[in-house]
Formats: C-alpha cells, structure tokens, sequence
C-alpha cells in the first residue's frame, strides 16, 4: 500500500490580476507534515502546478493507497456548464495551467476523482475561497474507510496515514 502527496501552493496566478503571498508556504508546510508521516510528497509551487499531476496521482493508485492532496489557490469561479449549482455559478480552483482552459471547478474534480480505484483513500485539503464546497460533489467510497465517514485533517493518523 503506498502513501503519496501532491501538495500545490499557487501564488501567482498567470492571466489573472489574483496574487498571493503565502500559497506556496501552505505547499511546503503541508509536504513536511506528510513526509513526517511518511508519504512521499510532490512538491509543486507555482509554475509545475497543474490538473495533470493530480490525475497521475489518482489513476497510478490501486486499492488500500492512501493519498493526500492539497491546494492552496487564489480560487475562482466559473459558468455552471452541469446546471447543478443553484446560483449557476461553480466554484474552482486555480492550477498554473488555468490559460489553457484547466480550471477544476467542482464538477470536473468529481469527475477526477472518480477515476480512483475503490478502496483508495483520498482526501483533498483546500485553503481557497470556495474550500467548503469545491469537493461536494465528490463521491463517497465506503469501503476506502470501512465505511466510516471520517473529516480528512483531524483525523489523519487514524486513518492510516502515518
């Protein structure tokens, strides 16, 4: 069973008059918080950071991973192209490769992580305006914690992520 992290801090948003200061902090914080539990962490600050590394991330899993996702973004909002958001607006984060039509708004994280294997846990932490409600949409796995439903970050040691 492997334990792996993809932690991604964006300070700079290209294309966007959005700047932040302490996004890619977040990223090396939270990598030496999770390599202290023994994941192994990919680092990607600004430039590297992009929906590509969160897709290899999830469809090399297989049942009984444990992976980690973080993202600390200045966030945006788009169109509801899925017409379920009752205000028609989706909330999204903001990868570095965001020009080139990668936003992941909140249905198309769905989509990514419905791509893992059953049985693989993975929780995305999101320091972001919209962080309460980007992930709603992300489908439940019961078997990845015996069907317990468990809060990703208070309980990190307990579901198994040493």
């Amino acid at each position: 069973m492997a334990s792996k992290a993809v932690c991604i801090g964006i300070n700079n948003d290209h294309g966007t008059e959005i700047d932040l200061a302490g996004c890619v902090d977040d990223a090396h914080d939270w990598s030496a918080v999770l390599a202290e539990r023994g994941l192994a962490v990919r680092k990607l600050p600004d430039a590297q950071a992009g929906k590509a590394a969160i897709r290899c991330l999830i469809t090399g899993a297989a049942a009984g991973d444990s992976l980690v996702i973080t993202f600390s973004d200045p966030s945006t909002t788009a169109p509801d192209e899925g017409r379920d958001e009752p205000d028609g607006v989706a909330e999204g984060l903001c990868p570095q490769d965001i020009k080139q039509g990668n936003v992941l708004v909140d249905d198309v994280i769905h989509a990514l992580f419905a791509q893992r294997t059953l049985g693989t846990r993975l929780p995305l932490g999101s320091d972001s305006r919209p962080s309460g409600t980007v992930t709603r949409t992300a489908p439940v796995d019961p078997e990845a914690d015996g069907g317990q439903m468990k809060q990703p970050w208070p309980n990190l040691c307990a579901t198994g992520l040493r």
